[in-house]
């Protein structure tokens, strides 16, 4: 059993949870006259709690987790190259799009970031991106705003992602993770 969680360890990439298993399923099928323990349940004990700190190691050293305010510049997870800053929020009731204003019953929220050094145009950012509210509620952006009247009051090299949200959505954080959700990003958008 070690050893096939051994080899599911060693398929996610996490050479060290693997080398624990395959160390715990030795000490399992090796005759306790060689480790001088005769007692079935102190052998027992040992393997349950190595699993329990193999399971532990992993949990903590399984993400790597930033937070940041807003203002404040992180590296992109996944592309190390490039950072950003997240540098404002602005809620608006109606937005223009294509020469036409739309309302909704919530707000839509703007935020804006800079990215450095400034991006190619249709150069891919391989990151996963969401806003989180502060009862765990999750919201994808509105992606087609090349059309909107505030491409007209950015800054150079600033964008801004679009979200519809309701009235009672507070406490909101945008989060950045790389393609394995491995490198995380919070940033704090005091709202």
């Amino acid at each position: 059993m070690f050893i096939i969680f051994a080899m599911i360890a060693l398929a996610r990439f996490n050479a060290t949870a693997a080398l624990a298993y395959i160390l715990i399923s030795v000490f399992v099928f090796i005759p306790g006259r060689i480790f001088k323990i005769n007692n079935k349940w102190i052998k027992i004990g040992i393997v349950v709690g190595a699993v329990l700190l193999v399971g532990l190691f992993n949990t903590i050293s399984g993400q790597n987790i930033s937070e940041y305010k807003l203002g404040e510049e992180f590296v992109i997870p996944n592309n190390p190259e490039y950072s950003m800053t997240i540098t404002k929020t602005v809620k608006e009731s109606s937005i223009y799009w294509n020469n036409t204003e739309y309302g909704t019953e919530g707000y839509f929220l703007l935020v804006y970031f800079n990215i450095t050094p400034p991006i190619e145009e249709h150069q891919p950012m391989n990151y996963i991106i969401n806003l989180i509210d502060s009862e765990g509620n999750q919201y994808d952006p509105v992606f087609d705003i090349t059309s909107t009247q505030h491409l007209n009051e950015l800054k150079e090299g600033e964008s801004f992602f679009l979200y519809n949200l309701e009235n009672s959505t507070q406490g909101l954080t945008i989060s950045f993770a790389d393609e394995k959700v491995k490198n995380l990003v919070f940033v704090d958008l005091e709202i």
